[in-house]
């Protein structure tokens, strides 16, 4: 889509989509989890995978 001109690209769902695995991952393995660090971790991790498979993705057109 890019190297066809598209020039506005949403990833932000993804990125919701990515965040909301990784805590219900976490809070699924330990649901008496209440350290939001602990819990937040693996939503990170996943926002923080989408971001940079889409700018790996881009940054080679």
């Amino acid at each position: 889509a890019i190297s066809a001109g598209v020039t506005n690209v949403h990833i932000n769902t993804e990125i919701r989509v990515a965040y909301r695995q990784g805590l219900d991952k976490a809070l699924g393995d330990d649901p008496s989890l209440t350290t939001p660090y602990k819990f937040l971790a693996p939503a990170m991790a996943g926002m923080a995978k989408v971001a940079e498979e889409k700018l790996r993705i881009f940054s080679n057109l």
